[in-house]
């Protein structure tokens, strides 16, 4: 019988039946063989060494180096990233590379939105993203620390002199005489992305997906091509991605020996890069173009060691470390410049806001030492609202700070300048902010033992005097009788005699006010004419004192806070007022704590939800000392920054901190019996640091309710102060 005879004379029903199986059938095997061919498109992973002349990853399409093996792509030409490009190592054992070889820099064309057969390097384009994960370690710290042995690890120099020796070390070098250890830099990374020694390479990304780069070194990057430093070729160049970077994250990336430009957030925002080392690099190494901004940028714990000038500069001699641009919410925190060469720049230095581009920046507790050049240079006229907060400059070659242009109204408070060729050299003078509460430039709380501040020659008359207060400057000399305008400064509290005053080259209607810390006066003029006159001043510096606190119960508890720099403000970068009754966050609270502590290492990015939190590095301080777990036990991948404190928590945060184990005989508060926090609000009792929250009886504690600001300065201030 053959198979048609078998299918004529099986019922109709059971053929139909067979029939609907069959077809099914070939429906679930056609749709297997079409996952498994998707599959097996989109993802491709490379092992061992591969070579490849040009290589583009699709969109939709994921490229992925083998996490348990080395591996390295080896290229000539480029690499182009559309989809997702993943090296990820399991752990620091293996090493990830992309090596692009064989390349002429001169054959470069630079600049356009769009890749380059040329410009051999990697791009990341349209929806493309890279994932770049390596081992996780310490990128840099003023400490030995563990995990370094067998890496990199070189010493910034940190001794008068010295602006280039950057030895590799295998431990601390001991403090210098002011007092300061020097910055450790480890550069080595197990995800690496490199050009060679003889043909540099670039990572451009234009993308409208964020990218995530941590604990990588890029290495031999930023050609050097045409008439200009202004390529479009950079060590890492996130070009024109507008919103679609947002969310971006550089975490401890090393971009080392380029000849142009390293950190280029270019019209991009929401961009996070911290724990960044630039080293031995030419061209301003975080920068982007004149007159573009980019908003929401973070630089934090930022680091440039060694750099010099690219091989055809835009300005040879306003070059700066950091180039302040233009943008919104732009900030720059807790990083250092060191070893900056002059080379001949007439005005160069760590930081520098420049003439051409105006953004208020937030610039708080940042360090330029052993340079060859300044370490602040501002060459501007406006009013906006700047603040430079807990500035130190140590061991530069030329000033800790030249200020310009003709007049603005910047705000510097809580300096430190010490051992520079000038403390502060100033060629502006003042006039008011354009914020209704910053009256002219002011200068605060000012430390130099002793130094010097050189008053330069002046083209435009003073709206306001320039206002210097609490400062220990040892001499002041005038040099500006060749300017179209007289000096106009006042001095306060600043141990300052007019035999201080040299006036060798000072206009003769250029005029000094001085007031004694014990509230006598005096006026100088520039042919060194003395008048004793009345006590001038008796205000505060903004951001030095808060205009919302003078009805507030806690208000000499928030003035203590703020002199001890616990406390910055709540409303930055201007920092004027302090909110004493707004509600503390976790994050917040993190702040206070590792301020008033002084902690400083950090182990591990411990929590899921605070990468877009101010308070991030705060908040793994806080966990590597041991004072948080976290916000949802038992997992506690979470600290929920942005929740409110209650008094309980606020509590058992303060206990571990300040290691209180006195519970004395217990039970002081009626109301925290059913609290989890009834132990630590014991303790915090018996050490004097609470009260309690309904004087004048006291017997309640009131453990649910939220702590305010207020509230937490004085909480901190009998904490500090037993």
């Amino acid at each position: 019988m053959t198979r048609t005879d078998i299918f004529r004379a099986m019922p109709r029903a059971r053929l139909r039946l067979l029939l609907f199986a069959l077809v099914g059938l070939a429906t679930i095997l056609t749709l297997v063989v079409t996952i498994a061919e998707r599959a097996g498109a989109a993802t491709t992973t490379l092992s061992g060494t591969n070579n490849r002349s040009t290589l583009t990853v699709d969109a939709g399409d994921t490229l992925v180096f083998d996490p348990n093996n080395d591996t390295t792509l080896n290229m000539t030409g480029n690499l182009i990233v559309r989809g997702t490009l993943v090296m990820k190592p399991a752990n620091g054992n293996v090493d990830h590379v992309i090596r692009f070889t064989g390349i002429n820099e001169s054959n470069f064309v630079g600049g356009g939105m769009d890749p380059i057969a040329s410009d051999v390097g990697l791009w990341v384009m349209g929806s493309g993203r890279i994932i770049f994960e390596g081992e996780s370690k310490s990128a840099w710290a003023y400490t030995w620390q563990s995990g370094w042995t067998g890496d990199e690890v070189r010493a910034a120099p940190n001794t008068p002199g010295n602006y280039s020796s950057f030895p590799v070390v295998t431990k601390a070098p001991g403090k210098n005489a002011l007092g300061y250890s020097t910055e450790l830099l480890n550069l080595t990374r197990n995800v690496r992305v490199e050009g060679t020694s003889s043909g540099y390479s670039h990572v451009f990304i234009r993308s409208n997906q964020p990218s995530t780069i941590k604990n990588a070194a890029f290495r031999y990057m930023a050609p050097d091509f045409g008439n200009s430093d202004v390529t479009g070729r950079y060590g890492l160049h996130i070009h024109h991605s507008g919103n679609g970077s947002r969310g971006t994250v550089v975490d401890g990336l090393v971009i080392r020996d380029t000849k142009g430009h390293a950190f280029v957030p270019h019209m991009s925002n929401g961009i996070t890069m911290r724990n960044t080392i630039a080293y031995n690099v030419r061209g301003e190494a975080y920068w982007w173009d004149e007159g573009d901004s980019s908003d929401d940028i973070v630089f934090d714990r930022a680091v440039v060691a060694i750099m010099r000038e690219a091989s055809n500069p835009s300005n040879r001699h306003r070059l700066g470390a950091f180039y302040l641009g233009q943008g919104d919410n732009v900030t720059v925190t807790n990083s250092v410049v060191v070893g900056l060469q002059r080379e001949g720049g007439a005005s160069r230095s760590g930081y520098i806001w420049p003439e051409d581009d105006e953004a208020t920046w937030t610039f708080r507790n940042n360090r330029a030492h052993n340079n060859e050049t300044n370490g602040i240079f501002v060459w501007q006229n406006n009013e906006m609202p700047h603040v430079i907060d807990g500035f130190a400059a140590y061991y530069n070659a030329q000033s800790g700070i030249e200020h310009g242009a003709y007049t603005n109204s910047y705000v510097y408070k809580n300096l430190v300048l010490l051992g520079n060729g000038t403390a502060i050299h100033s060629h502006a003078l003042g006039e008011p902010g354009d914020d209704s509460f910053t009256d002219t430039q002011i200068w605060s709380n000012v430390k130099t033992n002793g130094g010097t501040l050189y008053i330069d020659e002046h083209a435009r008359d003073p709206e306001r005097p320039v206002r210097f207060v609490d400062c220990d400057l040892g001499e002041v000399v005038v040099r500006d009788s060749g300017g179209a305008e007289p000096s106009e400064y006042d001095f306060i509290r600043c141990g300052l005699e007019p035999n201080d005053f040299d006036l060798g080259g000072a206009k003769s209607n250029s005029v000094f006010r001085v007031q004694r810390a014990n509230g006598t006066a005096y006026r100088l003029t520039g042919t060194g004419a003395v008048t004793s006159i009345s006590a001038f001043y008796n205000g505060t510096v903004p951001g030095s004192g808060f205009i919302d606190t003078g009805n507030s119960v806690f208000k000499d508890a928030i003035a203590w806070l703020f002199a001890q720099g616990i406390t910055q403000g709540c409303n930055p970068p201007a920092n004027t007022m302090f909110c004493p009754d707004d509600r503390v966050t976790r994050g917040q609270m993190a702040a206070f704590i590792v301020r008033a502590k002084g902690y400083s290492a950090i182990a591990d990015d411990f929590f899921v939800d605070d990468g877009n939190s101010i308070f991030e590095n705060a908040i793994n301080r806080l966990r590597t000392a041991g004072i948080t777990e976290g916000c949802n036990p038992p997992q506690n991948n979470r600290f929920c920054p942005d929740r409110f404190v209650t008094r309980g928590e606020m509590a058992a945060f303060l206990v571990r901190a300040f290691e209180y184990s006195n519970g004395g005989t217990g039970d002081y508060f009626v109301d925290d019996n059913d609290s989890l926090f009834e132990n630590a609000i014991d303790k915090l009792r018996v050490a004097g640091v609470t009260l309690g929250c309904n004087p004048p009886v006291n017997n309640r504690y009131c453990p649910n309710d939220y702590v305010t600001r207020g509230q937490m300065a004085a909480f901190l201030k009998r904490a500090l102060t037993g």
